[in-house]
């Protein structure tokens, strides 16, 4: 009903102008034509506006007929309405009583499990088949992989630097001249050259065939592994039916439950719809009618006042139960019909359902060889035991709670079971290691639950992850006494400040684990985890901060004070005397660690790392070197060497090798080279990087090493030259005799620089009174009476 401006003034007089005035004849007239030209809800509206006019002229008795009229049209409409909304209720019951016939069979919920169990069985078979078919792949490749080990230890015999002396000159050999000795010696080379070759070849050969043949097994694997998840799906489907939840009958129920509850529902929305449109005609036809008895009762009673009576009808509320209750539609509860389990009228044996220890024994004990079954229940009806266990009270950091799984933590696809279990394969790798739960994103292998080890071999491990644990918290650190517990865990922190002042507040695997500040994102995209995310995948990096409680200040050990702080971290130089004489400079965690030089690379992709990041990822390499306190003993000035580009070892003259660093990139790069003397290197040859003796730990004191300056032997003596002032312009520059006997030519040019200066009493040959050694060495015009700059002996 749409109201208009007569209704909502009433006998007003501002808005009674506003009335339409027409005569008895036209409301007539105007009420038939509402009657038979315009629609339901118009015909209201203007029966409202006649009485509103008419009410402008008062009651008189030549109205009444016009009101019977009127009277007659409002018992019609009232009809229709009430009409309708007995139809709408009728179309809702019906749609109700039609979703309440859906029954559950329940006698034929009792299911074929026998059948069910022998497919599963015979899947079990076929699984087992597969797996003694990836066995046997696996032991066909043994051979190989025994000849590979066999070859590559014959390889490994003579993949080493021979004995010193092997093939050394023997005062016996008085007959032998020195080409038949070096003929004898390249012989001897070549044929241990030959071996190598050949060994190292056979080695590589069966190597590839033993790798070919196990990636030949993959198809077997995979093979298998799919079958065993199909497996997994027949087991859950004969555990459904146990629950009823797997039979025709059951389906059929909630096909029927389903289908007419959406009916329901949609019918439901209608009719509320229909009920709101039909329930406000209806108050606007109360209201025409209680106006027109207003009319009726101060025509027939002069002493009724029509204002007073209209007055009343305003103050009426005919949306009240008293006027449209008749109307109302009763509406249905869904709690009144709600969806039946299919295990309620199941099997008699429902007393031990899926998940039993006793359903274990019935259907799963036998199992073929080499399979088992899924342990997680995926029925309607599992028993608790399957679903979850009672939580743990051991407060010992032990795995004695944990239940193993046979056919490994992937197998198991809730948290529940993944929580409270171990891997309980027979493999040295993955075997006894606690089980990860990854949530429903899964692990990075697709699994939602793997082991720690796997993690361990992927780093893939993320604070987010529940690692299975019998612990509760961890005992209290007084090194800990001012990090805040975060019992959301580390990773779930979005702040430096918060992170860095924080630890793990879970317990179990990480509880009580240092937070872990990573700037521009960890490997899990966390900014913040725990240490032990870190420890357990070996990828702890030193531009990461890791919450200490010595922030502030750190105490350096006696042994490393002797090492310059970096304070931006070892990390940062990539210069190996810089990171061999110092420690990380920083606060915190990594404070006071000596720096560590990596000759291959650290894994971080770093040079220099501190000493204590190999710790906590358990990854330190043998030919790392850690920065001590005498390393500048041997670490010699390089700067006026020159490029020896074909490495040092081809070196065969002493001059040469103490003048020279070694050209090549790599790992001997720019490593000043070593006179062994003529008995040669242990490599055999007489020059080596300095390098190469750091990486073995063979230096000798009867080595030279060349440095800046250069050490030189003239016709009177041997001179000593590290206590020598730099002539950075070269010796030639000097004029004075003290400043050129106490300089050595500073030239970075690799022929001139580095060697001594020379005086020359009266003026060298050159012009000039001072001249680098190099300049007479190269013009072969020494004299006796120059006068070489040495240190005092």
């Amino acid at each position: 009903m749409k109201l208009r401006v007569g209704w909502r003034c009433l006998l007003a007089s501002p808005c009674l102008v506003l009335a339409r005035k027409t005569s008895f004849a036209q409301h007539q007239a105007l009420m038939a034509q509402d009657q038979d030209q315009v629609p339901y809800e118009m015909s209201l509206t203007g029966l409202e506006s006649s009485i509103m006019s008419m009410a402008l002229d008062g009651a008189s008795p030549e109205l009444q007929p016009f009101l019977d009229q009127i009277s007659t049209l409002t018992n019609e409409m009232q009809l229709k309405v009430e009409e309708q909304a007995n139809a709408s209720q009728a179309s809702l019951d019906e749609a109700w009583n039609n979703f309440k016939a859906c029954n559950l069979d329940a006698p034929n919920l009792t299911n074929d499990l026998q059948g069910w169990n022998q497919s599963h069985r015979s899947c079990r078979q076929e699984e087992s088949h597969l797996f003694a078919e990836w066995q046997e792949c696996l032991a066909g490749c043994a051979p190989y992989d025994a000849i590979a080990n066999s070859s590559c230890e014959m390889f490994k015999a003579v993949d080493v630097f021979p004995p010193k002396g092997d093939c050394k000159w023997q005062d016996t050999h008085e007959s032998m001249t020195v080409l038949e000795y070096m003929d004898i010696l390249l012989r001897d080379f070549q044929q241990k050259s030959k071996t190598w070759n050949e060994r190292n070849d056979v080695c590589r050969t069966h190597t590839q065939e033993a790798a070919t043949c196990y990636a030949s097994c993959s198809v077997q694997e995979s093979a298998y592994r799919e079958k065993r998840a199909a497996c997994d799906l027949v087991q859950a489907s004969l555990e459904q039916h146990a629950c009823g939840d797997g039979t025709s009958a059951c389906g059929v129920y909630r096909s029927c439950y389903d289908s007419k509850k959406i009916v329901w529902q949609e019918t439901n929305t209608t009719v509320a719809s229909e009920e709101e449109a039909f329930t406000a005609e209806y108050r606007g036809i109360l209201r025409i009618e209680c106006l027109t008895k207003a009319f009726d009762t101060s025509i027939s009673q002069e002493a009724a006042d029509l204002g007073t009576e209209m007055e009343k009808c305003r103050a009426t509320d005919f949306g009240a139960d008293a006027y449209v209750g008749k109307i109302s539609i009763s509406y249905y509860d869904i709690s009144e019909n709600p969806r039946l389990s299919c295990s309620g009228g199941g099997p008699a044996f429902i007393a031990c359902p899926p998940g039993n220890e006793v359903w274990h024994v019935w259907f799963y004990s036998d199992l073929p060889p080499n399979t088992t079954f899924n342990p997680v229940c995926n029925a309607s009806c599992c028993s608790d035991y399957a679903r979850i266990r009672t939580t743990t009270t051991t407060t010992v950091a032990d795995r004695s709670c944990l239940t193993p799984v046979a056919a490994g933590c992937w197998t198991l696809g809730d948290e529940a079971s993944c929580s409270w279990s171990i891997d309980g394969r027979d493999d040295a790798y993955y075997g006894d290691s606690p089980c990860v739960w990854c949530g429903d994103s899964g692990c990075p292998s697709g699994a939602r639950c793997e082991n720690v080890a796997y993690f361990e071999g992927n780093n893939g491990l993320q604070g987010s992850y529940h690692v299975a644990d019998c612990s509760g918290v961890a005992p209290d650190d007084p090194a800990q006494e001012c990090l805040t517990p975060v019992e959301s865990g580390c990773y779930t922190i979005a702040d430096r400040e918060t992170c860095l002042t924080s630890m793990d507040g879970r317990p179990g695997y990480f509880s009580k684990s240092e937070c872990v500040w990573c700037e521009n994102g960890c490997p899990s995209g966390a900014h913040c985890e725990p240490l032990k995310v870190f420890e357990a995948n070996h990828n702890l990096q030193s531009s990461y901060t890791v919450a200490s409680c010595n922030n502030a200040t750190t105490e350096i050990p006696s042994e490393v004070q002797c090492l310059k702080p970096i304070e931006e971290g070892c990390y940062t130089t990539n210069n190996e005397t810089t990171c061999r004489t110092s420690r990380d400079g920083r606060s915190g965690f990594y404070g006071a660690s000596p720096c560590t030089w990596c000759p291959r690379g650290c894994p971080s992709g770093a040079v220099c790392e501190p000493y204590k990041l190999f710790t906590v990822n358990d990854n330190f390499a043998t030919d790392n070197r850690i920065a001590d306190c005498y390393y500048d003993d041997y670490l010699p000035d390089t700067s006026c060497l020159a490029s020896a580009v074909d490495g040092c070892y081809n070196i065969p003259d002493y001059e040469t090798c103490v003048s020279s660093i070694d050209g090549r990139g790599g790992s001997w790069g720019n490593s000043p080279c070593v006179w062994c003397g003529e008995e040669g290197c242990p490599t055999t040859a007489r020059c080596e990087p300095l390098r190469y003796f750091t990486f073995h730990d063979n230096y000798q004191d009867t080595y030279v090493t060349a440095r800046c300056p250069i050490e030189v032997t003239t016709s009177t003596t041997t001179t000593t030259t590290h206590c020598l002032e730099k002539a950075a312009n070269g010796c030639y520059t000097l004029g004075e005799e003290v400043a050129c006997t106490n300089a050595y030519d500073g030239r970075n040019d690799g022929y001139w620089g580095g060697y001594p200066c020379v005086w020359c009493p009266g003026g060298c040959p050159s012009g000039a009174a001072c001249e680098s050694y190099k300049w007479f060495e190269a013009n072969g015009n020494y004299h006796d009476s120059y006068i070489t700059a040495a240190c005092p002996v």
